[in-house]
């Protein structure tokens, strides 16, 4: 299996291997908590790991990119965090707490106008579903991996965190 930062991850890692799981910065295979290994499908464990998956996405103009996403059952921008591979580069939509910086380049990446960009929809075959248990039965309240599923949702624009609220511009 390969091994990789996530940062160099790109679309031919990404259409050979689906599917990306981190490694624990104290795996000895990891060089830090930014190090991932291609593994099979379904080999996804839920229960232990983070992962990455390929992702379709749809332009509100209707062009198809590939990226990836970490599937969550949310959907929310914050915890899919999702990257599209777009002319041998790749964009992100999740800033975090950084400023977010530089739009006409990611616009301009795309080749289209903004209002041509968003909301971006998008799937991912890989995304999983959670349960959590009744209280008083053996897992007592913790999470409770079911299946995976695909998932899908939208972006409406690049996100970031300003006052501890989660807020987004296009």
């Amino acid at each position: 299996m390969a091994f990789k930062q996530i940062d160099e991850i790109d679309l031919n890692d990404i259409e050979e291997s689906p599917v990306w799981m981190f490694l624990s910065e104290d795996d000895p295979l990891a060089s830090d908590e930014l190090t991932v290994k291609a593994i099979s499908p379904e080999s996804i464990d839920h229960s232990s790991s983070i992962y990455i998956a390929k992702t379709k996405f749809i332009l509100a103009n209707g062009e198809v990119f590939t990226g990836y996403c970490t599937p969550d059952c949310s959907g929310k921008l914050e915890d899919c965090q999702p990257v599209v591979f777009c002319k041998n580069t790749s964009i992100g939509f999740w800033y975090g707490i950084k400023p977010v910086e530089n739009l006409k380049e990611s616009y301009d990446i795309f080749g289209v106008q903004k209002e041509h960009v968003f909301p971006i929809a998008w799937e991912c075959e890989f995304g999983y579903i959670t349960k959590k248990s009744a209280p008083g039965f053996p897992t007592y309240g913790q999470t409770v991996f079911l299946g995976v599923q695909p998932i899908e949702g939208e972006i409406s624009g690049f996100g970031f965190i300003e006052s501890g609220e989660v807020r987004y511009v296009a």
